[in-house]
């Protein structure tokens, strides 16, 4: 939970795109704590402080509220995964689109025969990071 709260914070900065997945659990169970879900939730509740819990609420309130995915119960968990990857290829060729119209910075790549107007620094840190990097926005 306390992870959520931090994916928050970043989102409202607009420093993290986030898409909610509902495995096996509906939106509206999340968003007010009910079912099974809320049932785990209190007592996770229970162990921790007032303004944890205020914290996590608010968190759970306005992820649920997004635009997200939902597996129900007679959904086929291979075509859900494939919607989850199209959403995250959405949301990543948005983000460069988004990079592109305000110019962040334009270079020429050394590892890439092409001007790239994007520095996404987070798509740099690991080598599937910078080969997707690669792919995505050097036209490889």
């Amino acid at each position: 939970m306390d992870e959520l709260v931090k994916m928050k914070k970043i989102a409202d900065k607009r420093k993290l795109h986030v898409i909610p997945i509902f495995y096996k659990v509906k939106a509206p169970d999340v968003r007010n704590q009910t079912g099974e879900f809320g049932d785990n939730f209190w007592t996770l509740a229970k162990v921790s402080s007032g303004d944890q819990i205020k914290k996590w609420k608010d968190a759970l309130e306005c992820i649920s509220n997004k635009m997200g995915l939902s597996l129900g119960d007679n959904s086929s968990e291979a075509d859900f995964v494939k919607e989850v990857v199209k959403a995250v290829q959405r949301v990543v060729a948005d983000i460069g689109l988004e990079e592109k119209e305000i110019h962040v910075q334009k270079k020429k790549r050394k590892d890439c025969k092409c001007n790239c107007a994007i520095k996404l620094t987070d798509f740099k840190r690991s080598k599937t990071k910078k080969l997707l990097y690669k792919k995505m926005f050097c036209n490889l």
